[in-house]
């Protein structure tokens, strides 16, 4: 009976290996401490040169199926006592050093961890968007364990009147009932840089509407905007008789804000300082087909017998509109850990499904020995460490 056989396996078919082929007989295994894979491996010390039907059966799996599959390698060892075969090492044949002569191939054998089996294909590359391992078999998919949340994105389109100096001046004496409407100081200034439905209104209005932004689109839209806008200035009332004066800004949607208003009344002579501003901030509006957004200002009132002498000023100096158009939602993106891209990394160079918790040393089923309490560890932290080793650092130990 022969010291040693060989038990080949593989889905085409199987071969027992009974005759002593070169390198038998200084058979022996090496464990090896691997500072870079922060691992032990198990391999046979010398490359096995099988000759005859070994040779044969290795070269058409490799010739058929490529460097990719994987032979299984059970090496039995004869007890001298009992005369029976038990297994010494339960491996697999590394067609990565696949070398063929003409009268022998040679081969290494390795232990089946998935260290052991990433550290042989370790030179092989691969992208990490395949979907299945170098054995052509489908991976797993992995839980992510983080994810992101990507906030709405709006698109806004904006048309800005920015004047500091700008002042509309009321200076004409009024006599009788009056009423007068002004809209902004847009001389030598394109604001409609959103298109056409944005326009700032005329100096001199004949109506109390002044349309800055105007929904054409059909449906309904989102219009975000803010106004700033000033009374400054002196009212002298002459003569007799009573007297009264309005003084207004309108803004807002379809010009319904009442964002000033100052009021001033009495009999005969009188001087009035006025003084007052406003700040819309920014406003969000929703307008429907036709609806608007505005700023108009008023100057009315009946100076009656009297005289009303105005030397005030009107200063619209800040305008902003936006037109907002609705972009991506809110969108939560799963993220993956440096461990799970290493998992996948893993499982493609490897075809170990699920290698997250798979063994890191030698089978948990290999008889008559077992290493490292049946190799039961977690593999999360070596995967994370395989990802960061793989990107450009490839002497690097693997960063638990």
């Amino acid at each position: 009976m022969k010291n040693f056989k060989y038990i080949l396996t593989h889905s085409s078919g199987n071969l027992t290996v009974e005759y002593n082929p070169l390198n038998w007989n200084n058979f022996n295994i090496v464990f090896k401490r691997s500072k870079q894979y922060y691992s032990v491996l198990r391999r046979q010390i010398l490359d096995s040169d099988f000759p005859f039907d070994g040779k044969a059966y290795i070269d058409t799996i490799y010739e058929t199926y490529g460097i990719d599959t994987e032979i299984g390698c059970e090496i039995q060892y004869l007890n001298k006592q009992t005369l029976a075969y038990a297994t010494l090492f339960d491996g697999l044949i590394d067609l990565s050093d696949w070398s063929a002569l003409r009268d022998t191939t040679s081969v290494k054998i390795i232990d089946s961890s998935v260290m052991e089996r990433f550290a042989s294909r370790d030179k092989i590359e691969i992208p990490l968007n395949r979907t299945d391992d170098l054995d052509g078999n489908s991976i797993s998919s992995y839980t992510y364990l983080n994810s992101m949340t990507i906030e709405p994105v709006n698109i806004e389109e904006k048309a800005e009147y920015i004047d500091a100096a700008n002042i509309i001046n009321i200076s004409a004496s009024e006599n009788g009932s009056f009423t007068h409407y002004r809209g902004v100081d847009d001389s030598d200034f394109d604001f409609n840089t959103i298109g056409v439905d944005a326009d700032l209104p005329d100096v001199t209005l004949s109506v109390a509407s002044g349309p800055l932004y105007t929904n054409n689109s059909g449906g309904s839209i989102t219009v975000r905007f803010r106004i700033i806008t000033l009374f400054d200035g002196l009212i002298t009332i002459t003569g007799s008789g009573a007297w009264d004066y309005l003084i207004q800004a309108w803004t807002g949607k379809n010009g319904a804000t009442k964002a000033i208003e100052i009021i001033g009344s009495g009999s005969g002579a009188d001087a009035d300082n006025i003084n007052q501003s406003y700040d819309s901030d920014y406003i969000t509006e929703t307008l429907a087909a036709g609806e608007t957004i505005e700023i108009y200002h008023v100057w009315s009132g009946n100076a009656g017998t009297a005289t009303i002498s105005p030397t005030f000023g009107m200063e619209p100096t800040q305008i902003e509109v936006f037109e907002v158009t609705d972009g991506s939602p809110e969108t939560v993106v799963a993220m993956s850990l440096l461990h799970e891209i290493g998992a996948k990394l893993l499982e493609i160079m490897t075809g170990v499904a699920d290698p997250l918790y798979s063994a890191l040393l030698g089978r948990t089923d290999s008889e008559p020995r077992t290493y490292g309490s049946d190799g039961d560890y977690s593999f999360i932290g070596v995967a994370s460490g395989l990802i960061l080793r793989r990107r450009g650092r490839p002497r690097t130990p693997l960063i638990t």
